[in-house]
């Protein structure tokens, strides 16, 4: 079997057209999906201290089998993640390299690659009538399920929020990449 293929590279450009960079609206948080998260976390494998230099954030790492606080009438239990029901008040205690190359970490503001429009970690999780926890959620690793929580989504002010939840690199959202595109030319031949 011969195959031709051709590796088209164009410079990603800002604005509306269809070489513009596809993360590259601003005002777009450009979070982390629970999916990806869970995909992160289940590869994993690699420590988290032996990712960053920052003794803060080192801190701020969970033990292996710490899912964080357990907020049942807050989150969203409907899905079948282990972590359902929970806020990591820190960082995994292992992770796939990749997530902290392609998303930052909230507050993590000495990276260089840190969205400076997630300048937000305060929130607050509404627990009773009684009880509203006040939340840093600097240097802590949460994506959450999409769609709508019902009642649960009004109990809690940070969902979705710019800085409160890991989002994308500013190297991914500046346009200033190359795009790469695989082509197959010719014809299909099969040996016999």
């Amino acid at each position: 079997m011969k195959i031709k293929i051709i590796i088209l590279v164009f410079k990603k450009k800002d604005g509306w057209d269809p070489l513009t960079g596809v993360m590259s609206r601003g005002w777009n948080t450009q979070l982390l999906s629970a999916t990806l998260n869970n995909i992160f976390i289940g590869l994993g494998g690699v420590k988290t201290e032996n990712q960053f230099d920052n003794p803060d954030l080192i801190a701020k790492i969970k033990d292996e089998n710490d899912l964080g606080i357990r907020y049942l009438n807050n989150f969203s239990t409907m899905s079948n993640d282990p972590s359902q029901g929970y806020y990591l008040d820190g960082l995994p205690n292992k992770m796939d390299p990749r997530a902290y190359k392609a998303f930052f970490v909230p507050g993590n503001t000495s990276d260089p690659q840190y969205w400076a429009a997630a300048s937000n970690q305060a929130a607050s999780i509404k627990v009773s009538d009684t009880r509203t926890d006040e939340i840093d959620a600097k240097y802590t690793w949460n994506a959450f399920s999409t769609g709508t929580w019902g009642g649960k989504a009004s109990t809690i002010v940070f969902r979705g929020q710019n800085g409160r939840i890991p989002g994308m690199i500013n190297k991914f959202r500046t346009s200033t990449q190359k795009r790469l595109f695989f082509c197959f030319l010719g014809k299909l031949f099969l040996d016999c």
